[in-house]
């Protein structure tokens, strides 16, 4: 499947934890990101200290802007949830989900925008450096590996995910998520190459546009839409797959036993209660 970067929902989907491990993350997000963004660029003194004010900054936008945005789209797929959905709703859920991104995406791209144009041009080679190497260590796991591989990684990637919210699947479940992803079109290497064409558009603006007046919300758009910039086919490709999942989840949906859609309820609503725990302290 294609991926859009997503490095401001970090928080969203830090969501493998306990209630106890969401919080001890969440808490301490704005110092978790400042070490890494330290970790790929070599900051002086006054740059290190604005980083971490700005990152304080957008901690508390985000817990009390955007935590409460996540809370109620959570109960409301509850809700949603609890019979059967179908194909078109699955999807308006999926399309809500980006719209969730997107704004948080626009919350942090100011700041982005400040911090990229402070970088001098040996910083900004470390840091697209430190980009592209990230970028070789996903071909590796994702493009340079066999057909076979990559299905059965694939596979056992989304029968452990529905495993986390709905328990363990039936084998009726498990052959219908088998059969409905052989029907996906992706090896990995166009998602890998579609990042690199993302990494230089985005090098491209920081070096030479950060004087231009428009250059923050020319920023935003790219991150906020980098299909933008996709081939047509691989944004067909795209399309395709997603379809492709929005119809294996309305299916399997359809099977699910009264124990795995009040596990899926309870879940949703758990994490919905403790954004909103978050957002409040």
């Amino acid at each position: 499947l294609g991926k859009l970067p997503r490095i401001a929902l970090v928080v969203l989907f830090a969501l493998a934890t306990s209630a106890c491990g969401t919080r001890l993350i969440y808490d301490r997000m704005d110092t978790l990101l400042y070490f890494q963004l330290a970790s790929e660029v070599t900051l002086d003194d006054e740059q290190a200290g604005a980083l971490r004010a700005s990152l304080r900054e957008l901690h508390a936008w985000h817990r009390g802007a955007a935590l409460p945005a996540y809370a109620e789209f959570l109960e409301t797929l509850a809700d949603d949830m609890a019979q059967p959905m179908g194909a078109g709703a699955i999807d308006a859920a999926r399309i809500g989900l980006e719209a969730l991104w997107r704004d948080t995406v626009a919350g942090f791209a100011p700041a982005a925008a400040r911090w990229l144009a402070s970088l001098d041009p040996a910083q900004r080679e470390e840091f697209f450096a430190a980009l592209a190497e990230r970028d070789e260590e996903l071909r590796r796991e994702y493009c340079d590996i066999g057909d076979e591989e990559r299905r059965r990684n694939r596979e056992q990637a989304v029968v452990s995910a529905l495993g986390d919210w709905l328990g363990r699947l039936g084998p009726e479940q498990r052959t219908l998520v088998r059969e409905q992803l052989q029907a996906i079109d992706a090896n990995g290497c166009d998602w890998i190459a579609n990042r690199a064409g993302f990494r230089e558009r985005l090098r491209q603006l920081v070096d030479t546009h950060t004087a231009d007046p428009h250059y923050g919300a020319r920023l935003a758009r790219l991150l906020m839409h980098p299909e933008d910039g996709w081939d047509p086919a691989y944004r067909a490709r795209y399309a395709a797959n997603s379809e492709v999942v929005v119809t294996m989840l309305a299916e399997l949906d359809r099977t699910l036993t009264e124990r795995q859609r009040a596990r899926l309820g309870s879940k949703l609503r758990r994490y919905a209660l403790d954004f909103r725990e978050l957002a409040a302290t």
